[in-house]
């Protein structure tokens, strides 16, 4: 169940232009990692979303801590 642009701006609306970039990405992962249905389909996106800053960061934005050190 492959995700299109405008879905993908629907769940993330401050992606904007960056969710063109990452659609396809997106779609091979979770082809890859058998994300089928939508409630692991939404899990998936919403966790790249919040992890991601709605796709605008692809690095970490912190750190390294002495944790991340450890």
């Amino acid at each position: 169940m492959p995700i299109t642009q405008q879905q993908l701006l629907q769940i993330l609306p401050n992606a904007r232009t960056q969710a063109g970039v990452f659609v396809s990405a997106l779609n091979t992962a979770m082809q890859h990692h058998q994300i089928v249905g939508t409630k692991r389909a939404a899990a998936f996106i919403a966790q790249i979303g919040h992890e991601s800053g709605q796709l605008r960061y692809v690095r970490e934005i912190w750190g390294p801590t002495a944790a991340q050190r450890g």
